[in-house]
């Protein structure tokens, strides 16, 4: 089964740089996709180091993932990567005055067939496109969200909250970090979206359910930042789907 993958990625209309980092990576074989968003946070030299750095430990990694079959093994696998990164991304700025406090989100998939196994921490998100609908498969680790899951604060209010950008949980910013980790299945003609919180602050979920109807995934990729954008775009933004297979199959 092909798996079709694309990516855009902007630095918006108020930043000065893109923190933002990407991945796209195919199995020797193309029938397995591994990808992932990263958004940097800690002034522009440290956001830009932290989300590079995220995505470098996943790829030097990768050489031995492609003979993982079993879904543990592959979950295994991102856990442990994600761990290595936060600790590669501590070390740097514990020794480096300048990169001190750095950090980033990281939302990485690792795409076959069958499944989608997704490792997360910070507030970029998963989103899937499956008969119809548009579903959230990550939780993001913010303020907003404990307040939205203590019933202190509803969606629409966190939408807006002055605080909504402060995050609970990023990697590199501690020693280790707690990583959410989860399969999850999916079939012909569904659809994958990672994004970094440059599209969430702008674009709603029903915004994002009708970009995904829209056809190929660079369709889907060109159409949601053009919405940010004009929208007036205050962040960074990265958008990446992936398709499983052909829509008319599902």
């Amino acid at each position: 089964m092909e798996l079709t993958a694309a990516v855009r990625s902007d630095r918006g209309l108020v930043r000065e740089t893109n923190q933002d980092t990407y991945l796209v990576l195919r199995s020797p074989h193309n029938d397995q996709l591994l990808v992932a968003v990263a958004d940097g946070m800690g002034g522009a030299q440290g956001g830009e180091v932290a989300s590079q750095m995220a995505i470098d430990a996943l790829i030097r990694r990768a050489t031995g993932m492609w003979q993982l079959t079993a879904p543990q093994q592959r979950m295994a696998w991102l856990l442990e990567s994600v761990a290595a990164a936060n600790q590669e991304i501590y070390s740097r700025a514990s020794i480096d005055e300048r990169l001190r406090g750095m950090g980033t989100t990281l939302t990485a998939a690792f795409c076959a067939a069958e499944s989608i196994i997704v490792a997360h921490v910070g507030d970029s998100r998963a989103y899937l496109f499956q008969e119809g609908s548009v579903r959230q498969l990550t939780t993001d680790h913010s303020l907003v969200q404990q307040l939205i899951d203590g019933h202190q604060l509803s969606e629409e209010e966190a939408a807006v909250h002055p605080q909504r950008n402060i995050l609970t949980r990023a990697v590199g910013v501690e020693p280790s970090v707690e990583i959410d980790c989860a399969q999850h299945a999916w079939s012909p003609g569904d659809i994958l979206l990672l994004c970094t919180d440059g599209l969430t602050h702008v674009l709603q979920p029903p915004a994002l359910q009708e970009a995904l109807q829209l056809g190929s995934v660079e369709h889907i990729c060109h159409a949601l930042i053009e919405r940010t954008l004009q929208a007036g775009a205050p962040d960074n933004v990265t958008v990446l789907a992936v398709q499983n297979g052909d829509r008319s199959s599902s």
